[in-house]
């Protein structure tokens, strides 16, 4: 329990969270999710009790893209704000624009002319090919590939090492990846 939480601290210490700004704490509505794991910021309140502070920021790290766009939009309307992490190894080319709220991973390479829309995550080592556009909330995990001139709608999972063709149009709320099952004899 409490993976992502302790990932975003990962991700936080690599770009030297503590010299411009520090971690208050995690909201999550298990307040016992960190609970057996030591040296990080409590779990300071649930989502939707906490009260926001006008020095607050926020950056959300749900994978789930209909739970993150719920969380986010709860916050977002009682006045919070949201940054966009990206990590010192991401590659990011030139005339990409990224919304707010985005967390863009190590080894995640983006080409020129790319638009990522809010509160995308692109995890380690997807490729997001030329013009590529992707959509609000959306979810790119690990050695996805958008090839070039892709459409990537709202709220779309790419499932790790899915592949959508360059042109390829994923519509929105979809889901693209590989089913994998396991024979045990």
């Amino acid at each position: 329990m409490g993976w992502a939480l302790r990932y975003i601290i990962q991700l936080l210490e690599s770009l030297g969270y503590g010299k411009d700004f520090i971690v208050k704490g995690f909201l999550d509505d298990r307040l016992d999710a960190l609970d057996t794991f030591s040296n990080y910021p409590p779990v300071i309140d649930r989502i939707d009790s906490y009260s926001i502070k006008p020095d607050d920021v926020f950056v959300c790290a749900l994978g789930t893209v209909t739970i993150k766009k719920k969380v986010c939009e709860s916050i977002l309307s009682r006045g919070g704000d949201f940054f966009t992490l990206i990590h010192k190894d991401t590659y990011i080319s030139m005339n990409t624009k990224i919304g707010k709220g985005c967390i863009l991973l190590s080894g995640a390479r983006i080409h020129c002319d790319v638009s990522i829309g809010d509160f995308v995550v692109v995890q380690p080592y997807a490729i997001i090919g030329h013009d590529v556009m992707i959509g609000d909330w959306s979810h790119i995990n690990a050695l996805a590939d958008c090839g070039g001139g892709s459409r990537i709608g709202e709220c779309v999972t790419l499932h790790t090492s899915s592949f959508v063709l360059p042109s390829g149009i994923v519509e929105d709320n979809s889901t693209v990846g590989l089913v994998v099952s396991s024979c045990v004899e």
